[in-house]
C-alpha cells in the first residue's frame, strides 16, 4: 500500500538515518524504574507523523505484578490495559501459542501506533522462540520473508498486500489479523524481544528502521523524554506505568471552550478572559501508574520553558470546573472525575535537560476483586479520543 503518508515516512527515514544520538549509545537514566517499560517501548517506535499523531501504550507485566501470584488468567485478564489492535487476541488468550506462537500471558508491553490501515502493532517479550513462531504462521500459509533488511513473513499475497481483508481469516486469538482478516508483513527484531507488523508495508518499514536502531525513535525527541523524566520524578520509585495514550497537540486547537455554562452545582463556568488559553504543548500524554498505594492518572504537557508548562498547569486546573461540552448531561470535567474516585492534585512541573514538563495528577484507589481498573485513566482516555479536551485547548 503505498501512500502519501509511506512517502512521508521514507523521506524521514532518508533524512534521520545518521548517527545515533549519545544518550542512544550510553546507558539511558530513563531505561530504569518507573518508565524502564514505556521507555523500551519507546525506543524502537519511530519518531514518524503516524506515531505523533496516535500511540497508545500498554504494560501488562506492570499491571499483572500487582496481582496475587496465584492469579487466574481471568484475573490477569482484567486487570491487562488493552489495546484496540488486540482485541482478536484478547478474546481468545488461551489459542496464542498455537495461533500466535507465543503465550498471551508472556508478553511484557505493547504499543499501536497510527490509524488504519496505516497502523502498526510492536509487541515486547523477554524473549520470543522465533522456530515456534515460524510453526504457527507457516501452519496458516505465510512464508518466511527478508524485507528491508528484515527476518520475518509475509502472507501468501506478498508483503505489499498485507491490508487485504480475508474474511476466512478472522481466527480467534489470532494478534496479527486486526480482527479483520489482514495478513500483515511480520518481523522479528534480532536479539528476539521485539515483534512487530502492520498492514501497510511502509509502516512496517519505518518501525523495523527504529527496532535497528537506523531511524530516531520517540525516545530519542526531547520532548518525549522530558514527559519520560517528568513520571520519573512525580511517580513513587516503586510504581510502573501501565498504560499511556497520546494525545494529538492539533487536537487541541478546538477554540474557545469557556462559554458560560452551568456546571453541575448550578454555579456558572469561571468567565472566559479569567482563564486565557493555555500555549499549545509540543507533546501531550496521559500517563497511568500504580502501586501498592493505588492508582495515579496524570495529564503530562512538555513545554520548553517552565514558565509556560506552570502557566499551563494553572489554567488546567482552573477548567476542570466547566461544563464537559459533548456530554448529554450538565456535567463537569471534575465531576466525572471526581464520580470515578479521583482526587485532583496540584500541578507540579518538572524540569530536565530535555525541556519542562507539567505533571497534573489524579490520584484514586486500587479498584476492589470485582471492580474493572483504570476508571479514571479511562475516562481521560475516552476525553481524548472523542476530542472533548476542552479544559486542556490551546490557542
Amino acid at each position: 500500500m503505498w501512500t502519501l503518508t509511506r512517502n512521508l515516512m521514507l523521506a524521514a527515514l532518508v533524512l534521520v538515518m545518521l548517527a545515533a544520538p549519545a544518550h542512544a549509545q550510553n546507558a539511558d537514566p530513563l531505561a530504569a524504574g518507573t518508565t524502564s517499560g514505556l521507555y523500551a517501548i519507546m525506543r524502537v517506535t519511530p519518531d514518524v507523523l503516524a506515531s505523533r499523531a496516535s500511540f497508545e501504550y500498554a504494560d501488562f507485566a506492570a499491571a499483572w505484578a500487582l496481582l496475587p501470584p496465584d492469579a487466574d488468567a481471568n484475573t490477569r485478564l482484567m486487570a491487562a490495559p488493552l489495546l484496540r489492535d488486540l482485541t482478536s487476541l484478547a478474546a481468545a488468550p488461551d489459542q496464542s501459542s498455537t495461533v500466535n506462537g507465543f503465550d498471551f500471558f508472556a508478553l511484557e508491553r505493547a504499543a499501536q501506533i497510527g490509524l488504519p490501515p496505516e497502523n502498526g502493532l510492536i509487541l515486547q517479550h523477554a524473549a520470543f522462540d522465533r522456530a515456534q513462531i515460524d510453526a504457527a504462521l507457516t501452519g496458516r500459509g505465510y512464508s518466511a520473508q527478508s524485507y528491508f533488511g528484515l527476518e520475518g513473513w509475509c502472507g501468501e499475497a506478498g508483503c505489499d498486500q498485507g491490508g487485504q481483508i480475508e474474511l476466512g481469516n478472522r481466527v480467534p486469538g489470532d494478534a496479527f489479523s486486526g480482527g479483520v482478516g489482514y495478513r500483515p508483513p511480520i518481523a522479528l527484531s534480532a536479539d528476539g524481544r521485539t515483534l512487530f507488523f502492520s498492514p501497510d508495508l511502509g509502516t512496517q518499514e519505518v518501525i523495523g528502521a527504529a527496532v535497528n536502531g537506523e531511524l530516531d525513535s520517540m525516545a530519542d525527541a526531547p520532548e518525549y523524554r522530558a514527559i519520560l523524566a517528568a513520571v520519573s520524578a512525580f511517580a513513587p520509585a516503586d510504581a510502573r506505568v501501565r498504560a499511556a495514550h497520546l494525545i494529538n497537540p492539533q487536537d487541541l486547537l478546538i477554540g474557545d471552550p469557556l462559554a458560560a455554562l452551568p456546571s453541575a452545582g448550578g454555579t456558572a463556568s469561571p468567565p472566559a478572559d479569567a482563564l486565557p488559553l493555555i500555549g499549545v504543548p509540543d507533546a501531550a500524554l496521559i500517563v497511568d501508574w500504580a502501586n501498592a498505594d493505588g492508582q495515579t492518572a496524570a495529564v503530562i504537557l512538555a513545554y520548553r520553558d517552565s514558565a509556560a508548562a506552570a502557566a499551563a498547569g494553572e489554567r488546567a486546573l482552573a477548567r476542570l470546573d466547566t461544563k464537559a461540552f459533548r456530554s448529554d448531561v450538565v456535567v463537569t470535567y471534575a465531576a466525572v472525575i471526581a464520580d470515578r474516585g479521583g482526587v485532583t492534585g496540584a500541578p507540579q512541573v518538572i524540569e530536565s535537560a530535555d525541556g519542562a514538563a507539567v505533571v497534573i495528577p489524579f490520584t484514586y484507589p486500587l479498584p476492589a476483586a470485582d471492580e474493572p481498573p483504570y476508571a479514571v485513566y479511562a475516562a481521560l482516555r475516552d476525553m481524548a479520543f472523542a476530542r472533548d479536551m476542552a479544559w486542556l485547548a490551546a490557542e
